[in-house]
């Protein structure tokens, strides 16, 4: 047996394992990825209230919230 089969040898068998390795961890990486779309809550429809409303609102209150500043 010659050394340069040995070192072809070894060459292929670092080969196989890094193979192996990245196997390995592309598999845990679709097992984590997976597992999160599972656990991942569906996203909730928006309430239908409008933009202008939400913002009369928000006028009307701020003289609350400032008199209760004020107060405490």
């Amino acid at each position: 047996m010659s050394t340069s089969g040995a070192v072809v040898a070894v060459s292929e068998d670092k080969k196989q394992v890094a193979a192996a390795i990245m196997a390995a961890v592309g598999a845990y990486l679709e097992d984590e990825e997976r597992a999160r779309l599972v656990a991942a809550p569906e996203a909730r429809p928006h309430a239908s209230i409008s933009q202008w409303r939400a913002f009369g609102l928000w006028q009307t209150m701020r003289p609350r919230v400032a008199w209760h500043r004020r107060m405490f």
